[in-house]
């Protein structure tokens, strides 16, 4: 399946280039010309990346910002900008935008922005699945964990979790034997 991309740019041409360049690398395409159809769209299907002019006619894109992250938190957010200052790309960045690309763009640095966009995005979502696997799990509803042993590997997983350590976990099943031991690799 490929990834949807929308691109919301008051300039046609942008518009079409952009559209032109993204179908050429496979991508899903959708071009929106202004805020309002933005708007409309973010009652409809999740894009994975969006490409938002920061200087739209109905609407300024740092203002648009929030709505789409509150809407869609997953979808990442490239600005582009014939207007690039540094207080933008600041307010951008704490807003939840991925990205800040200056316009004139080198399509191959917009594609590579889009790429790393996408790679963010899927593994923002695989912490988010292995934080909500983890809190399953822990939540005591499997036999095995009600040991105090099991809670506090559990619980040292768990504080361990939001690093990118490796956690190798053994240890014997026999009852005579009490033995387990974590071992932490980068």
């Amino acid at each position: 399946m490929s990834a949807k991309v929308m691109v919301v740019d008051d300039e046609a041409g942008v518009r079409s280039l952009l559209t032109t360049v993204l179908k050429r690398e496979k991508y899903e395409t959708v071009a929106l010309a202004d805020a309002a159809a933005l708007k409309q769209a973010l009652e409809g299907a999740q894009p994975d990346v969006i490409l938002l002019d920061l200087k739209l006619p109905d609407a300024d894109g740092l203002e648009l910002l929030p709505q789409i992250k509150r809407q869609w938190p997953q979808t990442e957010v490239i600005i582009l900008t014939g207007h690039a200052t540094l207080d933008a790309a600041v307010s951008a960045t704490k807003l939840g935008a991925y990205d800040f690309q200056k316009k004139p763009f080198d399509h191959k640095s917009l594609l590579l922005s889009v790429e790393r966009a996408l790679e963010h995005k899927q593994l923002t979502e695989e912490a988010s699945s292995l934080r909500q696997a983890l809190s399953s799990l822990s939540g005591g509803a499997a036999p095995v964990f009600q040991s105090a042993a099991m809670k506090a590997v559990v619980r040292t997983v768990e504080r361990v979790a939001p690093s990118d350590v490796s956690i190798l976990i053994t240890g014997r099943a026999a009852r005579a034997r009490k033995s387990s031991r974590i071992s932490f690799t980068r």
